[in-house]
């Protein structure tokens, strides 16, 4: 079963003609609708399109002079749209009205949101980790922590103990090479396996209850 976005009636899938290009392989409109358009756009009795003046075109649907810039650009080059903006929008709103409709709008949107999202932070990364980039980004941090060290050393106290109540993996990882010193210490930084982290935050959690539990 399928609605047509035309006539709005739910009607079999054989009603409808097949499109490779949408996502269920068939037409929009129904066969019954799309004869009828196909009928009006070759009737002989269908008004001819009047001249249209300098940079204006005629909408078929509100016969009126509109400029170019109220119609949709169209992908083939020297053929123009038959109705303006409004006009399309106006035909397009029963349609977008459904809930369903909505529903997977809003999800595409915010799919693309995450996407471009995602591709920024990525060229940010990519930025950011040029030599001549992190070089100057330090030598601007350090300058900051200079300027105001008391307000930056405010900033590191309350992130620190933010890690430490959401037991995070630098904070984790940060206890446990605590007692090592030099090589060996840098050496266990890169090296701590990700199973030992997640222990140690469990070994945590539980040794945090059981002292609140105390009486």
């Amino acid at each position: 079963m399928k609605r047509c976005i035309c006539c709005l009636e739910t009607k079999e899938a054989s009603a409808f003609s097949a499109a490779k290009g949408n996502r269920d392989g068939l037409h929009s409109h129904c066969r019954s609708c799309r004869s009828a358009q196909r009928r009006d756009a070759y009737s002989p009795k269908r008004k001819a399109r009047p001249a249209s003046p300098m940079g204006t075109w005629w909408c078929r649907r509100c016969e009126l002079h509109k400029p170019l810039s109220d119609f949709y650009p169209l992908l083939v080059e020297g053929r123009n749209p038959s109705w303006c903006k409004q006009c399309t929008i106006a035909s397009q709103k029963p349609y977008l009205a459904r809930a369903e409709v909505r529903a997977r709008n809003r999800e595409l949107q915010k799919a693309a949101r995450a996407k471009r999202r995602d591709q920024y932070n990525a060229e940010v990364r990519a930025y950011r980790a040029r030599p001549e980039v992190a070089a100057r980004l330090r030598s601007a941090a350090k300058f900051r922590r200079d300027q105001r060290p008391k307000h930056y050393a405010i900033i590191y106290q309350k992130a620190a103990k933010k890690a430490a109540a959401s037991l995070t993996d630098a904070y984790v990882r940060r206890l446990i090479i605590k007692g090592t010193r030099g090589e060996t210490r840098k050496s266990m930084h890169r090296i701590v396996p990700t199973s030992l982290i997640c222990a140690k935050r469990e070994h945590l959690r539980i040794h945090r209850h059981l002292r609140k539990e105390k009486p």
